[in-house]
């Protein structure tokens, strides 16, 4: 057990410092049009998303959020995870975990755009070529291998145990034989639309095989963007009507549009160099964590597009509610005596990439509110490969580090082997512990000490004349309602 542990930390933490590629670096957006009689008319025309022709539409082979981003459209999945990232069946009928094994049954009314009905071979196909995909390999790393048992049945494998393993199936179902070796040819799905070309312009044409699905609209048009600059005009001139951008690039700027935040699950954090004998004492972990102004933090440093986090869980996380928060409620006076008491001249090095300006200013505010507190802080900026390296040699105290999560919360990336939370974690995904417990041992601990969690910018026309609905996992939930006002 301890073994494959290690196996599967050592794969995730090669991604603990992956960004992800983001559509642009800026805030909020405009737009026009409505219904589908027109090419260049801004009152009666589909609504139109911008993809890159650039880059594959094929959801394992796709690089760009702006394409990743409309493939929930097209492409269902066995489960869904909702804005609580809950999960929600969808090719699913029902999933079982026991032990090393999750067994999903299928629904049996469930087709392809063809007319198809999924199988359990078309899952397996797919699985396979999750685990050969850059993108979704990382969500479905626990699982070694899935296999056909019947036509409507499949069986995963988990190299761990993983109470939360329903959460990696959100992987998207494509048809046996189709999309092989990774190649960009669109292969066929079963999602609320499908792809289509017409030889000029590419559209998401609705699947008149998806049951219950009545948008107003048959068609949305995709507009071909050629770079984050003109993304940006185009939908301040109304050539697309919405755009999500996630601020991972650290910058953002305002543009006259409707706008929505979303909840993202990558999480923002203050990394311990546990071998150094500055940071030895957990209760002097504990009081530097009191004594951090999460607020400010995030408004000050991320200009307030982040959520405060007293766990290493994401707070909108189902899982969480009704729970005592363990810090959450820490007294920063008695912090900051204890801090004062012993730590009087505790000067540490605080690491921050340079190339993201989120970051900079945020390490700039921990910075102050520490030496506020008795505590000489050093900043580090260094670029984003000397960052990298210096924070695997362990040449810091603390560093200011990001890891998008996937959704069933695995923490795996950020613990080392010899953590006690290590421990805790693998039991609280065990079931041996209660995830109150979880929160408590890993407190106790304070391995790393959670800052918040980033939040990303669903920007619409202002001419949409219905309440946009989004989450992280699908960006364009409600868009078979949106019209535009004339």
């Amino acid at each position: 057990m301890r073994k494959l542990n290690i196996r599967i930390l050592a794969i995730l933490m090669a991604i603990l410092f992956i960004v992800p590629l983001c559509a642009c670096n800026d805030k909020d957006k405009k737009s026009s049009g409505k219904d589908k009689n027109s090419q260049s008319s801004q009152e009666n025309r589909e609504i139109r998303l911008p993809y890159s022709q650039e880059d594959s539409l094929n959801p394992y082979v796709a690089k760009s959020l702006i394409n990743r981003s409309i493939m929930p459209l097209v492409y269902d999945s066995l489960y869904v995870v909702d804005g609580s990232y809950e999960v929600q069946p969808s090719v699913a009928q029902s999933g079982t975990i026991t032990g090393l094994e999750v067994t999903v049954q299928l629904k049996t009314n469930k087709r392809f755009a063809n007319g198809s009905y999924i199988s359990s071979q078309d899952v397996v196909h797919s699985f396979n070529l999750a685990k050969q995909s850059v993108y979704y390999s990382q969500s479905v790393v626990n699982i070694t291998k899935a296999q056909v048992k019947g036509s409507q049945e499949v069986v995963f494998t988990l190299a761990v145990k993983d109470a939360y393993a329903l959460s990696c199936l959100d992987f998207p179902i494509v048809k046996n034989g189709t999309a092989i070796d990774g190649t960009e040819a669109v292969p066929v799905a079963s999602g609320r639309y499908s792809l289509e070309d017409d030889g000029y312009t590419k559209y998401l044409n609705v699947n008149k095989t998806y049951d219950g699905y009545s948008p107003l609209f048959s068609k949305i048009e995709l507009v071909n963007i050629t770079d984050s600059k003109a993304i940006i005009h185009s939908l301040v001139i109304g050539n697309i009507d919405s755009l999500f951008c996630d601020l991972g690039g650290g910058s953002y700027e305002r543009i006259n549009a409707g706008t929505q935040e979303v909840v993202m699950n990558n999480f923002v954090f203050l990394g311990i160099n546990k071998y150094s004998t500055k940071l030895a004492d957990p209760v002097l972990r504990q009081s530097i964590s009191a004594v951090l102004d999460r607020d400010r933090i995030i408004n000050e440093g991320f200009q307030g597009y982040a959520s405060t986090a007293y766990t290493p869980f994401n707070p909108k996380w189902y899982a969480l509610k009704s729970l005592i928060q363990p810090g959450k409620e820490s007294d920063r006076s008695n912090a900051a005596l204890y801090i004062a008491k012993n730590a009087p001249k505790l000067n540490l090095k605080l690491v921050v990439n340079s190339d993201n300006e989120f970051k900079k200013l945020a390490a700039q505010t921990i910075l102050q509110i520490l030496q506020s507190a008795g505590i000489a802080v050093t900043v580090t900026e260094l670029p984003w490969d000397a960052y990298n390296a210096t924070v695997a040699s362990g040449n810091y105290d603390i560093y200011l580090g990001e890891v998008k999560l996937t959704n069933n919360m695995n923490l795996y990336p950020l613990f080392k082997t010899d953590d006690l939370s290590y421990g805790y974690y693998t039991q609280l995904l065990e079931g041996t512990i209660t995830m109150q417990n979880f929160l408590e041992n890993f407190y106790a601990e304070l391995p790393f000490i959670p800052i918040g969690y980033r939040r990303g910018v669903l920007a619409f026309s202002r001419r949409i004349a219905v309440e946009v609905k989004s989450c992280e996992n699908d960006l364009y939930q409600n868009i078979g309602e949106w019209y535009l006002k004339k």
